[in-house]
């Protein structure tokens, strides 16, 4: 079973965010420098829905189950209970709250923890790899043409 409870646009942080001008918010919706350490480049999914609907097709055509949401980030200093193992995933301390991830989690049924491959086929004509220094570079909020200034 597929389960999305997030928004498909996700900023970061375990609560809303108000950007006091477009260039604060410019700099909210960057990959975050910290980031870089994971990799040079990103996968920019243009629509989310149907990559979520190709995902959704190839796991049930192998019977695998899916999770999809934010992942939670906790203070360790403060929490001190414990986490359904189900929400496992989906909660890491906040060290990596810069991270600001959405994870999809797939269920094999099974106890094989080896490396796994769900072929979505190709996504071409939904995702483009660009490194995250044009990205960051590349974003700018403008107000469309026909809307009133704030």
């Amino acid at each position: 079973m597929f389960k999305c409870t997030e928004p498909l646009l996700y900023i970061g942080g375990n609560t809303p965010s108000e950007f006091a001008t477009t260039a604060e918010f410019e700099k909210a919706i960057q990959i975050p420098q910290k980031n870089i350490s994971l990799g040079q480049c990103s996968a920019v999914i243009t629509n989310v829905k149907e990559f979520l609907q190709r995902v959704k097709v190839a796991a049930g055509k192998q019977n695998i189950a899916l999770r999809a949401q934010l992942v939670s980030y906790y203070d360790p200093t403060t929490f001190h209970g414990h986490f359904a193992e189900e929400d496992t995933p989906f909660s890491k301390q906040i060290r990596f709250a810069h991270q600001r991830e959405y994870r999809l989690v797939a269920n094999r049924q099974n106890s094989d923890a080896s490396p796994y491959t769900l072929n979505v086929g190709s996504l071409r004509d939904i995702a483009h790899m660009i490194s995250i220094e044009m990205l960051n570079a590349s974003v700018k909020i403008s107000s469309p043409a026909n809307s009133p200034q704030a």
